[in-house]
């Protein structure tokens, strides 16, 4: 929700754009959501197109390296860590374990950040409120697919 109107304040000033490196600022965090609910990875990026004859996808492997095209997922610590497996990092670092340079890309695996959230909870009254509006779509979701998978109500 970039361009959010933000308060300003000393303590944390307003960003629309967290992965620049300094995190210390208050603001809105894009994710991938449908209906108000958090998508998980594979169900924003990979469902809409796991059918296409040119996809391959592979689960519970271990690589060892990369090579050709990829579409590669291996998390926020391993897929650095197989891109410099395959010569692509900070070429010194590269060299200094023998691996050769396929790209010098200094600045791959850095500034790794834990994305600390921190949540305010306020009381209301006189009006449904997002947490009770969720918590009913979780339900209906959980009752569906309950009917679903049983045939129908037992």
């Amino acid at each position: 929700m970039r361009g959010a109107r933000q308060r300003r304040t000393a303590a944390s000033p307003p960003t629309e754009y967290f992965n620049r490196g300094d995190n210390e600022s208050c603001g809105y965090l894009e994710v991938r959501q449908r209906g108000g609910v958090r998508l998980h990875t594979g169900t924003a990026s990979l469902e809409p197109v796991r059918k296409r004859p040119n996809l391959r996808v592979l689960t519970k492997a271990q690589a060892t390296r990369i090579a050709g095209q990829v579409l590669l997922a291996a998390g926020s610590v391993g897929t650095p860590h197989l891109l410099e497996l395959s010569g692509i990092g900070d070429g010194e670092r590269l060299q200094a374990f023998d691996i050769g340079v396929q790209r010098h890309r200094p600045d791959l695996g850095q500034n790794l950040q834990d994305d600390l959230q921190l949540g305010q909870a306020f009381r209301v009254q006189g009006t449904r409120t997002l947490n009770e509006r969720a918590r009913t779509l979780w339900v209906r979701r959980a009752w569906r697919s309950r009917m679903r998978s049983t045939g129908g109500a037992r």
